[in-house]
This record gives structure tokens, sequence and C-alpha cells, in this order.
């Protein structure tokens, strides 16, 4: 899908973005992707415990590279982070190993 940018260029979507318009200039967001954050303490509400939540989505800015996006949402605090593509494998690098320690204490 291409799209047309605010002033003097076009945008032109990636391969991957939903297709949304994200404001006069056009960023593209890729379809998002949500974990439940179990071992984090939820928030309590009138609907019962609130989990906290990361979501995770690919994001370009006109004129900028594609990023990794990552919205973390645990009450009482919330940040918004963006990596570029080496970090984010960096990222699940060492997630990943930690979480091999977690399972098998001898790896």
């Amino acid at each position: 899908m291409a799209g047309a940018g605010g002033g003097g260029g076009v945008s032109r979507c990636e391969a991957w973005c939903a297709g949304d318009d994200y404001g006069e200039d056009h960023t593209c967001v890729g379809d998002f992707a949500e974990l439940e954050l179990t071992a984090q303490p939820g928030e309590v509400s009138d609907d019962g415990v609130i989990l906290g939540r990361l979501c995770v989505a690919n994001r370009r800015r006109p004129n900028s590279a594609p990023l990794v996006g990552i919205g973390i949402e645990a009450a009482p605090y919330s940040a918004d982070l963006v990596l570029t593509s080496a970090e984010a494998r960096r990222l699940a690098a060492i997630l990943v190993e930690c979480a091999e320690k977690i399972d098998n204490p001898l790896f």
C-alpha cells in the first residue's frame, strides 16, 4: 500500500505496514503483538485484576529508518522504547538466554 505524504513527497509503506495512516506525514506501523505480564503485579479494578502488558510492533516514521517499538504498561508505570533491528535481535537473544538459565540451571 502506498500513501501520499504531506507536503512535497510521497511516503512509501513498508511491506509489514498495517496500512493505517498515523498522522499527516504517515507513519508505517505493523501489526501489534501483545504479551500479558503474569509475573508482574496487576492493577485492581471493578472488573478484577488488570495485568500489565507489552505491545511490540514495527514502525517507521517519515524519512526515518524502520524500528521496533515496545510499549510497556505495568501499573503504575508505562514506557515506550524503540530499538533498531540489531538491538531487537540482541534483546531477544538475551531474553532467551535468561529463560534457558531458569528452565535449565545447568545451561
